[in-house]
């Protein structure tokens, strides 16, 4: 069969297309790629995402099957996991996301419980809000470079979650974004996170070290509030301010070093911490607010890292050191009683 030329034209560009009859055979249109999610299921069945919509994947779904593992086709290059793609498909025990995705969205796997194995393709930007809250099985996730952002409640109650790596290009990690991963034992915020929500690690009961960058200049509330096995933090010189209920109930924590650089410690920052028997504050405080260190049983040394004249300059709260064993304040150039 002969070939036959025909040009047309893209905006300015002309385009000759080779035909033979009435198939195209040059130039080829590319191929399809990125337009799977590969998924396995406690009941080796279907999972059917709860929103199916082209506005959900950025792309329509084809078809999905399942044999050995579930396949979603779609009919173009998957770009999202939108709202509440997969919300409440509790049969969803793994899940592949194609390298071509950018976002996951707000409650996108919000309630997957069976949800143990996820890959996080380091196409991702943004994490959403709710994106994985109460994910009860999920053990690890590794959140790539290309992320900037952790959304509010991303991982919340997410309980048996045990290792997170938080990748070197996140900036921000949102409020209560991991509250309640109570198996949680250690994390590491790399010096590109600029700020983290109050509550981020609140109630992770089974955190015992933390690792701040030298972006943060804040501890907001509650950041690690009732985080009872807390024994291993260094709080960066970076850090300004103290949020009120910060370390709240941090009863594995035995000495903090405030470093020079902070100048407010916020009410009740270190409440109920009833093993903290040594504190240093740094040269740089001007204020200590309401109950900071109220209900610290075992607090029997405080030192300031400089003179009693400007200790006495500080701003202090009522009952800022109330129930604390420790009677003075070791300046460097004497003892001031408290």
């Amino acid at each position: 069969m002969l070939l036959t030329d025909y040009t047309y034209y893209q905006g300015d560009s002309a385009i000759t297309a080779m035909y033979q009859g009435d198939v195209k055979v040059y130039p080829l249109e590319p191929p399809v790629t990125n337009n799977k999610i590969y998924y396995t299921s406690t009941g080796r069945t279907v999972v059917t995402p709860y929103y199916t919509g082209a506005q959900t994947f950025g792309a329509s779904i084809v078809s999905n099957t399942y044999s050995d593992r579930g396949i979603i086709e779609f009919n173009k290059c998957v770009t999202l996991i939108g709202y509440k793609a997969f919300r409440e498909c509790t049969s969803l025990s793994s899940i592949e996301i194609p390298n071509s995705v950018t976002t996951i969205g707000e409650q996108a796997f919000y309630y997957c419980l069976s949800l143990y194995s996820i890959t996080i393709p380091d196409s991702v930007r943004s994490i959403g809000v709710n994106a994985f809250g109460y994910c009860d099985s999920l053990s690890s996730v590794m959140i790539p470079d290309s992320v900037t952002s952790i959304g509010r409640d991303a991982f919340h109650d997410c309980i048996r979650l045990s290792s997170v790596t938080i990748g070197s290009g996140v900036t921000s990690i949102g409020e209560y974004a991991f509250a309640y991963c109570e198996n949680l034992s250690s994390i590491t915020i790399p010096d590109s996170v600029t700020s983290i929500g109050e509550h981020a690690f609140g109630w992770c009961y089974s955190l015992y070290s933390v690792t701040i960058g030298s972006g943060i200049t804040s501890i907001e509330s509650d950041t690690f509030t009732y985080c009872k096995n807390l024994s291993l933090i260094t709080i960066p010189d970076s850090v300004t301010s103290i949020g009120e209920y910060a370390f709240r109930d941090c009863d594995g924590l035995s000495s903090i070093t405030i470093p020079d650089s902070v100048t407010t410690i916020g009410r009740n920052a270190f409440w109920g911490c009833t093993n903290l028997s040594s504190v240093t504050i740094g040269s740089g405080v001007t204020s200590i607010g309401i109950e900071a260190f109220y209900a610290c049983a075992s607090l029997s040394s405080i030192i300031y890292n400089n003179t009693m004249a400007q200790w006495a300059t500080i701003t202090k709260g009522t009952r800022w050191h109330s129930s604390a064993p420790a009677t003075v304040v070791h300046c460097t150039d004497g003892d001031v009683p408290i």
